[in-house]
C-alpha cells in the first residue's frame, strides 16, 4: 500500500518562521503602543515613562531584532565604505537634524510651541524612518558591531521619543509640557548617536 510520510520541515520553512516571530516581536514589544492604530483613550503607561523598564523593553526590542538580521533568508546590503566623505556626510545629517532651523527637531519644537498637535503627529509619524531607519541607520552602519548594539538601543529609545510625543498630540489627549519632556529625550538621544563618530574605524 501507499505509506504517507510527514514532509520534512526545511531551512527555509525555519527561517520563515524565525522571520515572523522576529517581526511580530519588533513591532509589538512587550504590548508597548506603535504607530499603527493607536487608542486615543489610553493612558501613558508606567512603563513607558519610566526609563529603566524603557531600557529593558528596548534590550528586548533588540534580541528580536538580531534574529530578523541574522536570518539567512534577507539578502545582505552592501556595506558603505567608511571613507572620511561617507562618514562626515551621515553624521552631517544628523547635526542638521538636531540643530539646524530646518531640521525635524527645530520643527518639532514649532509645532509644541504653537500647539500645532495635527502637525506634531504627522511629524512623528514619518520620522521613525527619516531618523532612526533612514540617517541613524546609516550612521550606524560605520561602527564596530558592539557600538552599533549600542546604537540600536538608542535608536529604538527615539522611536519612544517619537511615540510620546505623538500620544500627547493625539486629540483629548494634548499635553505640551509631556510632549516638550519626549522632544528633550529626544534630543539627549540623538546627541548620544552623533557623539558614536569618534569610534568609527575608517576604511581608508
Amino acid at each position: 500500500g501507499l505509506t504517507l510520510s510527514r514532509p520534512r520541515k526545511t531551512r527555509r520553512m525555519r527561517n520563515s518562521s524565525l522571520l515572523t516571530f522576529s517581526f511580530v516581536a519588533i513591532a509589538c514589544p512587550l504590548g508597548t503602543d506603535s504607530f499603527i492604530s493607536p487608542n486615543p483613550s489610553s493612558k501613558l503607561t508606567n512603563s513607558v515613562k519610566n526609563f529603566a523598564t524603557r531600557r529593558e523593553v528596548l534590550t528586548g526590542s533588540f534580541v528580536a531584532s538580531s534574529l530578523l538580521v541574522s536570518t539567512p533568508v534577507l539578502a545582505k546590503e552592501k556595506k558603505e565604505l567608511a571613507s572620511r566623505e561617507n562618514v562626515q556626510a551621515a553624521f552631517d545629517a544628523l547635526r542638521f537634524e538636531l540643530n539646524d532651523s530646518d531640521g525635524s527637531v527645530a520643527k518639532m519644537q514649532t509645532a509644541i510651541d504653537n500647539k500645532d498637535w495635527e502637525g506634531l503627529m504627522d511629524i512623528t509619524k514619518s520620522y521613525d524612518q527619516i531618523l532612526r531607519k533612514g540617517k541613524i541607520g546609516r550612521a550606524k552602519s560605520f561602527l564596530s558591531t558592539e557600538e552599533k548594539s549600542a546604537m540600536t538601543l538608542t535608536a529604538n529609545a527615539i522611536t519612544f521619543d517619537l511615540i510620546g510625543m505623538n500620544r500627547n498630540a493625539r486629540p483629548g489627549q494634548e499635553n505640551q509640557a509631556e510632549a516638550n519632556r519626549y522632544l528633550g529625550e529626544l534630543r539627549k538621544d540623538l546627541q548620544t548617536v552623533i557623539n558614536a563618530e569618534k569610534n568609527v574605524v575608517y576604511d581608508e
